[in-house]
């Protein structure tokens, strides 16, 4: 792609100069500049633009930031008229679809404006409560659940200990005393699945002594 024919720096002078809203948000998306972009919007009362800005470049996981969420709800929180008031229950929709903000922030963002009607507010608690008593249910269940599978588990262990079934033929018993079904074996059928690990280090600590005598009688 070729190089622009122009200077960003000069372009963005020039913009600044003229109060050319657009050319400045262009450039500094293109800088990757976002809060700057949000910035432009909320400076020309952009609300249109301020939530497209939070959309665009508001998610973190694709380079975004994260941080436009949080200064638009201020600025919005903060006007007045049925515009900004719109423009506040829709990022307000956002915030709640996407649980981007912790439901605390909102509600003290909310509060610096003593004008919003009361239903706003009620209505955003309201449905932030419902949905901590359904994950609060949840984990309940899932904790429920658990500790029931968990008791099930226990008491087929206490079974086994106490009632073990006969084994399927063919049956391979080894000399340490324990009996597998061939099956169960598969073709490891030569060595004890419980015991092998510790005959391996059996031997292995008998290989190091031997090795000890046999380079004391050399020394």
């Amino acid at each position: 792609m070729a190089a622009p024919l122009y200077s960003s720096e000069h372009a963005l002078v020039l913009c600044r100069l003229a109060g050319y809203g657009p050319g400045l948000a262009f450039l500094y998306e293109k800088q990757r500049q976002y809060r700057e972009v949000l910035q432009v919007a909320m400076s020309h009362r952009d609300l249109d633009g301020v939530i497209a800005a939070c959309l665009s470049y508001g998610d973190a996981r694709q380079g975004g930031d994260a941080q436009l969420w949080s200064d638009a709800l201020h600025y919005l929180a903060g006007l007045e008229g049925d515009d900004a008031l719109a423009a506040l229950e829709e990022l307000m929709g956002h915030l709640e679809e996407g649980a981007i903000l912790p439901p605390l922030v909102v509600v003290q963002a909310l509060a610096a404006n003593p004008n919003l009607k009361v239903s706003l507010v009620k209505g955003f608690v309201g449905r932030a409560l419902a949905r901590d008593t359904a994950d609060i249910e949840r984990d309940r269940e899932a904790v429920a659940r658990l500790a029931s599978e968990t008791a099930s588990m226990q008491a087929e262990v206490a079974r086994l200990k106490t009632q073990p079934h006969p084994l399927e033929l063919p049956v391979v018993h080894f000399m340490c005393g324990h009996s597998f079904n061939l099956r169960s074996l598969g073709e490891n059928d030569r060595e004890c699945p419980l015991c092998t690990a510790d005959f391996k280090r059996v031997l292995e600590i008998r290989r190091n002594m031997r090795a000890g005598e046999v380079g004391a009688r050399w020394s």
